[in-house]
C-alpha cells in the first residue's frame, strides 16, 4: 500500500550569513509519525519554520497537501499547525 505524501520539502536551502543552516529534502506520508532528531544547530527548527512559512528558503520549496507555502500560504496554513517553544525566537523563555 502506498501512502500519500502530505508534506514534501524539495531541495530546501537556508543560509544565515556564511552558515548553511538547512540543505535537505524529505517527505512525510499520511498516517505516519515522524521525528526530527539532531544536535543543536542542525537545522531542525529552521526547517519547520520554512515549512510553515515563517522563513523563506534561498532555494527549494515546501508543499503541504500539494500547496506551496510561498505561493498558496492561506491554503497551506489551513492544513498545518505550529506551536514553538518560544513565540519570539529573539526572547528566550526566562520563567
Amino acid at each position: 500500500m502506498t501512502l500519500a505524501k502530505i508534506i514534501i520539502a524539495e531541495g530546501l536551502v537556508k543560509r544565515f550569513g556564511s552558515v548553511t543552516a538547512v540543505s535537505n529534502f524529505f517527505s512525510v506520508e499520511a498516517g505516519r509519525i515522524y521525528c526530527s532528531v539532531g544536535p543543536n544547530g542542525a537545522g531542525k527548527t529552521t526547517t519547520l519554520r520554512i515549512v510553515v512559512g515563517l522563513l523563506k528558503p534561498e532555494a527549494g520549496r515546501a508543499l503541504i497537501e500539494g500547496y506551496d507555502i510561498q505561493r498558496d500560504r492561506v491554503e497551506d496554513l489551513r492544513r498545518v499547525g505550529y506551536v514553538p517553544n518560544y513565540p519570539n525566537p529573539q526572547l528566550p523563555n526566562t520563567a
